[in-house]
């Protein structure tokens, strides 16, 4: 009520202010809408449109109009497809991640019982819950909760701040709430709600029949709800009626004092009432026992419970959102990078991470005409999802980026390909579905290394070791994680695990190489003579190959690290040391087991290759990399010491994690390297995400301050530049722009000297040049006689045809500007430009540094 009726006044006033014709500052010109409860006609015609299927919502013609309405239809369809995929994902995150919590207190709910342990007192069951700092995140969780209880078959009651403004109204909300009747008042009816009174009565008359003359209690009487529940009891029996719960949602922001007196009183009548509170913490219990008095800490019985952190849930959407294959739209590395330094630095929300990922979607469909192409990834038999590109579709991804490049990469084994893709639309549209095909299989293979780096992650106890989900996921989108600081040293850590560990990781590696589809590899090209110049560049590889394992003796490993025929080879030797390892447990040693393997096991050379071409390799890149005397002569002591004795355990577990390592390095490329990833990552090139989502008020302040024409568009001040001086501005902006020109400290007799000599160059209003500013001589007596004159014509009276656009104000006397400079000061302290100091009572201290 008191919130209705300020806005009314404040609207009135504005109003009044208005037709006044004057307005003294920019607060007098704002007015405060309220919301229609009725639809807007054209919100109700865009919905049956966008149910309809048509064309329209916002979606538009790209390509300067030369998009075709089928592929605006199919962006839509997609848009709506890839929304509704991701509310389920996020809600199920959500449901999962609090599920632990839920059936936690709904368990605590069902056991409540005033006298636990049979002492002659009663205590009143309360559950303190921890939610965090962000009330805005948990009314979906307060939604659940309230939703799991009533399953249980217990009333549930919400009581919010706004319904705890009095012991009264939190009453009548609360029973309301509990006997599920009518709907809940408004705070408005507080004062004056005959209605609502009226359907109090008569909700009372259905709930107990009585004769007319006997009286009815209250809304806000306790006796109602003894009566409600003393019939709920009759009904289903004795121990079917269930608790009263009450749900205490921002406890910080509600009143102490209202909430005391209703626990009292709710304490008073366990014997009758089975109340249980859930009160909702955003700090901690210290809160709680801060805020009411002893008295009423000593009435109630408090357990502990925990929603999960907000760390883990990002984690979680993280992995979900990001990862999933099935999914056609993803942010790429700068957009998600700014939703987790937004969560990090400012907001540690949940909602608002959600909300960015929402409107990322919502610009990559609106925006991006090559959006279609993501009906790959979520096309489940829709017939109307096979819509051809257009001509001005596919010339954008002859530009695109990511498309030269790939064009560069093959223009010498493949040139025939190349003049097709760039001459033929045919060859085009079919070789774009071979693209995203294998865009699709490198996602699914970039998911299951994923999860193995976080499984060799999580080996790890090392706190030092350790890194969120999240972050990992922000280093994969800007590089190789696998080249990243992080897992260098893991992978050097990684080396000397135990035998069995590093076994487990190689077989996952396995099961994933198998699992993940492969991509599809390009044409061979077919020369004149019929052949084939890729298997002419395979046999050469072969060949050199060969060659190379020659020096190093008989070797039957052929194979590059990383690969599938490697990693079973590696498995075949692993499981020769498991067979000597069990035979040593019979009556060997292990040493004598390891000698025995070490003559029979001619093979262990062959596996070492893979190792020991690795060292080399990265001993060749050292000594080129580094050129010094001292660093030639100790670099390759460094990498002989890795060396280990090439039969025996250690030495097969450094070769396994070299193989592991190349696997993963060849998964997690970076997804900028896959041709038409623009089609699918989000890269929002405009910055819009950081302009929509990031708030900037000390931009706007000094832009609304140093640019006044962009805010207030008046005539006035049409011609005045924007670094210039002008008695046209306003007086804040006046100070401002003098105040950009001063130092450190400012000293306030100069500051008003210059304040007063701006206002004073010519008097607002002045119709003899249509009110444009003129630069006032400061020279000649000539000049000042223009003004005496002009400011005796202006104290005249105005004749009665003149207009209130004609008329002349009077010149500004020191008095008036003087108080209009300690408000200008006044608003500039406010916003945070200037602070008082003690050292020199005449000055102030500039605090900011640098404009818009």
């Amino acid at each position: 009520m008191t919130t209705a009726r300020a806005a009314r006044a404040a609207a009135g006033a504005t109003t009044g202010a208005a037709g006044d014709g004057g307005l003294g500052s920019v607060t007098e010109a704002m007015t405060l809408l309220l919301p229609s409860r009725k639809r807007p006609a054209a919100a109700a015609a865009a919905a049956a449109e966008a149910a309809d299927g048509r064309p329209g919502g916002g979606f538009v013609s790209l390509d300067g109009g030369r998009e075709s309405p089928a592929s605006v239809a199919l962006r839509r369809r997609l848009l709506a497809t890839h929304a509704t995929q991701l509310e389920a994902m996020v809600s199920d995150v959500l449901s999962q991640s609090n599920h632990a919590v839920l059936r936690q207190i709904v368990d605590f709910v069902d056991h409540a019982t005033p006298s636990p342990f049979g002492t002659p007192y009663s205590e009143l069951p309360t559950a303190s819950l921890l939610t965090g700092i962000n009330s805005t995140d948990h009314v979906q969780f307060y939604a659940q909760l309230a939703a799991s209880l009533r399953t249980a078959g217990h009333a549930v009651a919400e009581l919010k701040p706004a319904d705890a403004s009095s012991l009264k109204l939190a009453m009548r909300c609360m029973i309301q709430d509990l006997t599920a009747g009518a709907q809940r008042l408004d705070a408005e009816d507080d004062d004056d709600g005959e209605d609502g009174e009226q359907a109090v009565l008569q909700q009372d008359a259905a709930l107990f029949p009585s004769s007319g003359k006997m009286a009815t209690a209250p809304a806000f009487s306790i006796e109602r709800l003894v009566g409600w529940y003393g019939h709920q009891r009759a009904q289903r029996g004795p121990g079917s009626a269930g608790k009263l719960v009450v749900l205490v949602t921002e406890f910080e922001g509600i009143d102490a004092a209202v909430l005391s007196r209703l626990i009292m009183i709710c304490s008073e009548r366990l014997a009758e009432l089975p109340f249980v509170f859930v009160i909702c913490l955003a700090t901690s219990v210290d809160a709680l026992h801060q805020a009411l008095p002893r008295s009423v800490i000593s009435l109630v019985r408090i357990e502990k419970f925990k929603l999960q952190h907000v760390h883990e849930c990002i984690n979680e959407l993280g992995a979900v959102i990001q990862l999933n294959p099935d999914m056609g739209f993803k942010l790429g590395a700068r957009p998600y990078q700014q939703l987790l330094d937004s969560f990090h630095l400012h907001n540690m929300s949940v909602s608002a991470f959600i909300r960015g990922i929402k409107y990322g979607m919502m610009a990559h469909f609106y925006g991006n005409p090559l959006s279609v192409l993501a009906q790959q990834f979520s096309n489940a038999g829709d017939d109307r999802s096979n819509v051809p590109l257009t001509e001005s579709q596919l010339l954008s991804i002859r530009m695109l980026p990511s498309f030269r490049e790939h064009i560069e990469s093959i223009k010498e084994s493949h040139p025939s390909l190349v003049r097709r893709l760039l001459t033929d639309d045919a060859a085009l549209a079919e070789h774009v579905q071979l693209l995203m095909s294998n865009l699709r299989a490198y996602q699914s293979r970039f998911q299951a290394a994923f999860q193995i780096a976080m499984e060799i992650q999580q080996s790890f106890s090392a706190a030092a070791l350790q890194r969120p989900v999240c972050m990992l996921i922000a280093d994969a989108f800007y590089g190789n994680l696998m080249e990243t600081d992080h897992f260098k040293t893991i992978g050097l850590a990684f080396k000397h695990r135990r035998f069995a560990v590093v076994k487990e990781v190689l077989e996952k590696v396995e099961r994933a190489s198998l699992a993940c589809p492969k991509p599809v590899p390009l044409p061979a090209e077919v020369t004149r003579d019929g052949d084939d110049l890729e298997m002419d560049s395979h046999d050469e590889a072969a060949a050199s190959q060969d060659k190379t394992h020659a020096k190093h003796g008989n070797s039957s490993i052929k194979h590059p690290p990383g690969s599938h025929e490697s990693i079973l080879e590696l498995l075949q030797i692993s499981a020769q040391f498991t067979a000597s390892s069990s035979d040593g447990q019979d009556g060997q040693t292990d040493q004598d087991a390891l000698g025995s393997l070490q003559e029979s096991d001619e093979d262990a050379d062959d596996a070492m290759y893979l190792m020991k071409q690795g060292l080399k390799r990265a001993r060749l890149e050292v000594l080129r990399s580094r050129k010094t005397n001292v660093a030639t002569r100790l670099k390759p002591l460094d990498l002989q010491a890795m060396v280990v004795p090439s039969k025996s355990p250690e030495s097969w577990a450094i070769a396994a994690a070299h193989c592991i390592w190349e696997f993963l390095h060849e998964a997690l490329e970076v997804y900028t390297s896959m041709p038409l990833y623009e089609a699918v990552y989000y890269s929002d090139s405009g910055k819009s995400l950081a302009k929509v989502f990031t708030a900037q008020p000390r931009a706007v302040v000094q832009t609304a301050l140093g640019h006044s024409t962009t805010y207030l568009p008046c005539d006035c001040c049409a011609d005045v530049e924007d670094d210039a001086l002008s008695h046209t501005l306003e007086d804040t902006s006046i100070a401002y722009r003098l105040y950009l020109e001063c130092g450190r400290m400012i000293n306030l007799y100069d500051l008003h000297t210059a304040f007063s000599t701006v206002l004073q160059q010519r008097p607002r209003g002045d119709a003899t040049d249509g009110g444009k500013t003129r630069k006032s001589s400061a020279k000649g007596t000539k000049s000042r006689s223009k003004g005496k004159s002009k400011s005796k014509s202006r104290q005249e009276p105005a004749s009665d045809g003149d207009t209130d656009e004609t008329a002349i104000e009077p010149r500004p006397d020191a008095t008036q500007i003087q108080a209009r400079f300690v408000q200008a000061i006044a608003e500039l302290q406010l916003l945070g430009f200037v602070r008082p100091t003690g050292r020199k009572t005449d000055h102030v201290v500039r605090l900011t540094w640098g404009a818009v």
